[in-house]
């Protein structure tokens, strides 16, 4: 069994009897030592270990990215981005430029487009897509992924007719069936995720809980991860959660520590920058609207009886208050009732708040998985959205950690960036990173020890393994990365600039920014 020792640096544990230590030994898959440097050296093992010594710079747990959409992630390279357009007319532009590459046949998808950036901020429809002449297939997909928006001849191909092109939700499903479907092996592959696992590696991520959304569009299939690992090509471990139950008999957490079932995803709302999150009052920008809620109660309930019974963790998307007060209505009438899991719920994104709620969610106490980088990117239109009153309570981190729940925390990928050292950022300062200075809601600001408890000790604790994961502690398994810096010594407003040296997932080094680690190391 390899072992690798390193000293030199300060640990961040994790582990609150040990917050801080000055050297670890590996051994195997596991942390056979942490603690001072003559602690580890004593070891016997630590005598014939490859040995690193830093210059002060920092180790933290492998972070983990608890709600995310690997299979967006790896077909952002087949997609045509349209992040960052300025007008409508730009993203149209780049639909253009693909097609002149593209055969007549083939689908074109266009990922990402924020209208509340454009100097007119309208979404598109069939008219402006049916206006570029393509004889291709155009399929549209907003920033938030809970609106999409199709061409005449994608509306053929898929059997559909809708004048306004435009796909709330689930609607798109149809759509997103036939481009999948006909661009079988060009979006989604086992080398793309590999690309996708990689540059995760590369900030530092050792385990993702994986959304699989078939109704939007972002299907996952497992058997390419089962591939990669069978190649022992694996970086880093899946957690997956679907939008449909297994139609066989199983429990949430069957698989291995590389690849296993997290649970089942139920979507009650959409997105507010899309106007689909459901609240309980009208948008402040636009009277009348107040979204929409995607599940009556007594489907909804039926869900989480069924989930309930089977031992299947539930996730719950709910952005508005509307749809948190939904959730909150279910989940109450479960408490006290037997489950082998200690969180059968997860809430995600709990973004709209109100006051009252947050007293309920104290009492009820599902794992809340909130996205700290929202709190950024959202900042130009939320307000606009909400009203000044409605703003005060929502994205309510700092809040929502001092009811004493256990906050998990991620990007949702590729809606935001996966890079989760500006999430860490986000957390902790509130505050766009493009040097304009701008902040928000500076009294939910969270601390750095806080914000990394998000992505490494409480993800692991949401799905029961928080024991075995998670944490620089003697047995835990080798989950770590070395960075460029001690984060506790860097200034908040350049923690996004961190870097990530080495990552190492169950004892195996997955990244390697230097290439000074022996190729004994490496996965394969």
């Amino acid at each position: 069994m390899k072992s690798i020792l390193i000293t030199g640096g300060r640990i961040w544990t994790g582990d609150p009897s040990q917050p801080f230590a000055e050297s670890l030994l590996v051994v195997g898959n596991r942390f056979a030592a942490v603690g001072s440097r003559e602690e580890v050296m004593a070891h016997p093992r630590a005598r014939d270990a490859f040995r690193v010594d830093l210059a002060g710079e920092g180790i933290v747990p492998g972070f983990t990215d608890a709600h995310i959409h690997m299979a967006g992630l790896a077909r952002q390279n087949w997609e045509v981005s349209l992040e960052g357009s300025r007008t409508l007319e730009e993203a149209l532009g780049r639909i253009r430029a693909r097609a002149e590459e593209t055969a007549p046949e083939d689908w074109i998808y266009g990922a990402g487009f924020d209208e509340t950036k454009w100097p007119e901020p309208r979404k598109p429809g069939r008219a402006d897509v049916d206006a570029l002449g393509l004889p291709n297939p155009v399929l549209l997909r907003r920033t938030c992924a809970h609106v999409h928006v199709a061409g005449s001849r994608a509306m053929e191909r898929a059997g559909l007719d809708r004048e306004s092109g435009v796909f709330m939700e689930s609607e798109v499903q149809p759509l997103t069936d036939t481009m999948i479907r006909e661009s079988e092996g060009k979006a989604l592959s086992a080398e793309t995720l590999l690309e996708a696992c990689r540059k995760l590696s590369s900030w530092g991520t050792t385990c993702v809980h994986t959304c699989s959304a078939a109704t939007y569009g972002l299907e996952e299939d497992l058997s390419l991860y089962q591939e990669l690992f069978e190649r022992n090509a694996l970086p880093i471990r899946i957690v997956s959660y679907h939008d449909s139950f297994p139609n066989y008999k199983v429990r949430s957490g069957y698989g291995d520590d590389w690849i296993r079932f997290g649970g089942f995803k139920v979507f009650l709302d959409g997105s507010l920058g899309g106007r689909s999150a459901a609240l309980t009052e009208d948008y402040a920008d636009a009277p009348g609207q107040r979204g929409r809620q995607n599940l009556e109660d007594s489907k909804f309930r039926g869900f989480l009886e069924e989930a309930f019974r089977r031992g299947i963790q539930v996730q719950v998307h709910a952005i508005g208050d509307a749809a948190i007060d939904q959730a909150l209505d279910a989940f109450e009438s479960f408490l006290g009732k037997k489950t082998p899991l200690e969180f059968p719920f997860r809430l995600n994104h709990v973004i709209a708040t109100r006051p009252d709620q947050f007293e309920r969610l104290a009492r009820i106490r599902p794992a809340c998985d909130i996205q700290p980088i929202q709190a950024v990117s959202d900042m130009d239109m939320a307000p606009q959205r909400l009203g000044p009153k409605r703003e005060s309570s929502a994205y309510a981190w700092s809040t929502l950690e001092k009811l004493g729940l256990v906050l998990t925390g991620s990007s949702d990928g590729p809606v935001d960036t996966s890079n989760l050292w500006i999430s860490v950022d986000a957390a902790v300062n509130r505050r766009k990173t493009d040097g304009s200075g701008q902040t928000w809601k500076e009294n939910e600001r969270m601390s750095l020890d806080s914000a990394l408890r998000l992505f490494t000790v409480n993800p692991w604790r949401v799905v029961g393994q928080g024991k075995r994961i998670g944490r620089i502690a003697k047995g835990m398994s080798a989950d770590f990365c070395v960075l460029d810096r001690d984060p506790f010594l860097t200034p908040n407003e350049e923690l996004h600039k961190t870097l990530v040296v080495g990552t190492f997932a169950g004892g195996h080094l997955t990244w390697d920014r230097t290439g000074d680690l022996p190729e004994s190391l490496l996965l394969a």
